[in-house]
């Protein structure tokens, strides 16, 4: 019962997350898809943890970090501070070392590494106003991932990853113009 709870809301609450990335033109807006997605990835952490993808577990932690700071930080843009710009950027240095650990030891497939990867970096980049690079890496996560959820029999996940990998297409075909 709870991992159906947690399929459904972390698929449903990632998407929503997605459309309001997308149309989030107002900072309220995209300040709310931030919060929304932070959310989600906070809830993805025990999904992932529960269907023994323990990697997607170390990347939805970093996804968490970086759409709450996407929510901070949307506030007035004008204002990031270098120090917690070089904590976040010393924070994604040190998930991608640990996603390499894991690579160089042989507990992560390719496609693991590869889908968190560009995750990872996809949020990075939405956070840091280039819009174009991170839906084009969002895009190349959601092939990965749809491809692990249905290799997990998580249908219900995988339906949700092509529909939320559909959205990342149209972000990267038609950008925020500010």
């Amino acid at each position: 019962m709870f991992l159906t709870f947690l399929r459904v809301s972390v698929s449903i609450i990632f998407f929503i997350n997605k459309i309001l990335l997308f149309i989030g033109k107002e900072k309220s807006i995209e300040r709310y898809a931030w919060l929304v997605g932070s959310f989600a990835g906070f809830l993805a952490i025990f999904y992932f943890l529960i269907i023994g993808l323990h990697i997607y577990v170390i990347m939805e932690f970093g996804v968490f970090v970086l759409m709450f700071y996407g929510f901070l930080v949307k506030k007035n843009d004008s204002q990031k501070n270098p120090k917690t710009e070089l904590v976040i950027n010393f924070f994604i240095i040190g998930l991608l070392c640990v996603f390499m650990y894991f690579v160089f030891n042989g507990i992560l497939t390719v496609i693991e590494f590869f889908s968190s990867v560009t995750f990872l970096l996809g949020t990075y980049y939405l956070t840091h106003t280039k819009p174009r690079l991170g839906w084009m890496l969002f895009i190349l996560a959601h092939l990965g991932s749809t491809y692990l959820g249905f290799k997990k029999g998580e249908i219900f996940f995988g339906i949700f990853q092509i529909a939320s990998g559909i959205i990342a297409i149209v972000g990267f075909l038609f950008p925020k113009q500010k």
